[in-house]
């Protein structure tokens, strides 16, 4: 199909149209697009917006080269965010874990603390992991040393990356991500919130993985939910369908009481807009 735009008339501006009301992308007014019209109306790019947000890729309101290229492989049964849940090990042991359940509970992913202490002792896990039909993750910090088995083995990796001093681990990071790519294995990059905490230096670590995970922790830097939508906002326009967020469930690092379901999806509303997915951090709690 031909780039459309505002304006634009014609069978494939009608073909579009009715593509986004079988997917019930609306326009700003809750409305199906006007069938009757070939026009490419306001209307029209409002729910082609809102299709692109949901993917997401930037929302241009045009049917451009990127819009044209993801269209074909939209599948509305298949979830299009992921939503990723931390472990600890030592806080939660994984054989307590019903995995199908979290599973049931719209989790699709998993990250699971490794450290190079017991490394290869989890292999038994992640069989059942992938059984349960969610996506396997370690979840490593600084100074990890077997990337390379855990990879081979079947694990994507999150790197927990917390620092103010990003540069001097450059190449570390650039290691996991050349063995990730070599196993074909997802990589999420964890990082400080950049802008909220310094500069993190996502223009050049964007570069060097999949995904970066800010960890944007409200309370932690006394910031509220419009501050939290305004920055998904600002940062996927910057590094489109690259921000993967990491929400936190407790009140705060000096409050370890679980927010409540409420106040959890006002969070997840929040950002749900701007990203291919997020994460769950409960590092904080003791209970599953």
């Amino acid at each position: 199909m031909r780039f459309l735009k505002t304006g634009n008339r014609g069978k494939d501006v009608l073909t579009l149209k009715i593509w986004l009301n079988k997917f019930k992308f609306r326009d700003d007014a809750g409305k199906p697009l006007n069938t009757n019209s070939d026009l490419f109306d306001v209307s029209m790019r409002q729910a082609l917006k809102r299709f692109q947000r949901a993917i997401p890729i930037p929302d241009t309101g045009k049917f451009d080269k990127k819009t044209q290229k993801e269209l074909p492989n939209y599948n509305p049964d298949k979830p299009i965010q992921g939503v990723g849940y931390f472990i600890n090990p030592e806080i939660t042991p994984l054989d307590k874990i019903e995995w199908s359940g979290l599973r049931a509970k719209g989790i699709t992913e998993v990250y699971v603390r490794i450290v190079n202490a017991n490394y290869n002792q989890f292999g038994s896990d992640l069989t059942s992991i992938v059984k349960a039909g969610l996506k396997p993750f370690a979840w490593v910090w600084q100074g990890f040393s077997y990337t390379s088995y855990l990879t081979l083995q079947g694990w994507n990796m999150v790197l927990d990356m917390e620092t103010y001093e990003m540069p001097k681990f450059y190449d570390e990071i650039r290691g996991i991500q050349n063995l990730c790519k070599a196993n074909k294995r997802t990589f999420i990059l964890c990082t400080k919130a950049d802008g909220w905490d310094g500069d993190q230096k996502w223009s050049t670590l964007q570069g060097y993985c999949d995904y970066l995970m800010p960890m944007l922790h409200l309370q932690d830097y006394g910031m509220t939910i419009e501050s939290l939508s305004e920055y998904m906002q600002k940062y996927n326009k910057l590094y489109p369908g690259k921000i993967y967020p990491a929400l936190e469930t407790y009140k705060s690092d000096k409050n370890v009481v679980a927010k409540s379901n409420s106040d959890l999806m006002s969070e997840v509303n929040a950002v749900k807009t701007y990203c291919k997915g997020f994460a769950l951090f409960r590092y904080g709690l003791s209970n599953y």
